[in-house]
């Protein structure tokens, strides 16, 4: 039976980490590229700002938008991730108070909504359901 419980941790802790790198991969952090790109193909652009000391970012990366609910329900938008130290005009141009912090911006720039601070998945999807009705 130990043995049983062992391997399943071991399933789940690769799997919650694979979900994680999965989840990473599809941020680019040429954000120039980002907008042009939600612009040629008509999609909403989603920028997360973090800061790779930021344990609050990390947990958001993982927990929260490496969930397959939520990778799900962004899969129509293009995706951009934001070093806060890196990049801090990209951060001060969007006005960033708090790290994490997810923009949502429509193909022409205007900004549909933003979602700040960490939270449960559950209310995550909510105000990103919020953000995408405004999405045309």
């Amino acid at each position: 039976m130990k043995p049983l419980v062992i391997a399943i941790a071991a399933v789940v802790t690769i799997t919650a980490g694979l979900a994680e790198v999965l989840a990473a991969a599809e941020w680019t952090s040429d954000v120039r590229q980002a907008f042009k790109s939600a612009a040629r193909q008509k999609r909403a652009l989603a920028i997360y700002i973090t800061n790779p000391g930021c344990h609050r970012c990390q947990q958001m990366m993982k927990n929260t938008l490496g969930n397959p609910y939520i990778r799900h329900q962004m899969k129509q938008m293009v995706k951009a991730k934001v070093d806060y130290k890196k990049q801090p005009k990209i951060a001060q141009m969007l006005k960033i108070s708090e790290l994490p912090s997810v923009v949502v911006l429509s193909s022409t720039g205007k900004e549909l909504g933003r979602i700040s601070g960490v939270m449960k998945v559950k209310d995550f999807q909510k105000k990103l359901a919020r953000i995408q009705k405004k999405i045309r």
